[in-house]
């Protein structure tokens, strides 16, 4: 049984800031939390990608199984 919320994150960069402020407000708003960024402009500042960011909580974590079931029916 999963009893604590899931942090996830995609990608191979290196980070120059903390996780923690995202991880506090997921938990604090009681909710699942997608952290997005807008589509890679035409002419980017830099060369870093951006990964994303997602915070499960527990009873979000069990419906996935349920949902890629729902996904494959429709399919």
């Amino acid at each position: 049984m999963i009893e604590d919320g899931y942090f996830v994150m995609a990608g191979d960069n290196v980070l120059d800031f903390s996780l923690i402020p995202f991880v506090d407000y997921a938990k604090k708003s009681d909710t699942s939390c997608i952290m997005c960024h807008g589509e890679k402009p035409k002419e980017p500042k830099g060369s870093l990608a951006v990964p994303p960011f997602y915070y499960y909580r527990a009873e979000d974590i069990v419906r996935i199984p349920q949902a890629i079931e729902d996904d494959w029916q429709q399919a």
